[in-house]
């Protein structure tokens, strides 16, 4: 948001935010699929997938399955973000020539350093 002109910082926030929102609310689906996935894959290698005892177990199995691809996502983002990290595109400009397309523009400002 620093390299946004003054007359810009709204909107890059509103875009900022709706972009955090929508991410959370499909991760939590994602981790919670996965995490479902893997109570079933235990509940279905156990004895007997009926009794009662094995369905907590089950779910700490599939808390352990999410907690491991988020480790692995991580240190994946990490890894990303040190070799990114100060490669920058050529500046856009980002005058209000045309309003029909000003939320482009400061999406590709944004989001510079990934295209």
């Amino acid at each position: 948001m620093n390299q946004l002109p003054p007359h810009l910082v709204p909107h890059g926030t509103a875009i900022y935010n709706t972009l955090q929102q929508i991410a959370g609310g499909i991760g939590i689906a994602l981790f919670v699929g996965i995490m479902s996935s893997g109570a079933n894959r235990y509940l279905h290698r156990s004895l007997d997938p009926v009794a009662f005892e094995d369905k907590p177990q089950s779910i700490v199995a599939g808390l352990q399955t999410v907690f491991g691809i988020e480790c692995i996502l991580s240190i994946l983002v990490l890894v990303l973000g040190w070799f990114i990290n100060g490669r920058l595109g050529a500046p856009i400009s980002l005058k209000r020539k045309n309003p029909k397309t000003w939320c482009l523009r400061v999406l590709k400002h944004l989001f510079r350093r990934y295209l």
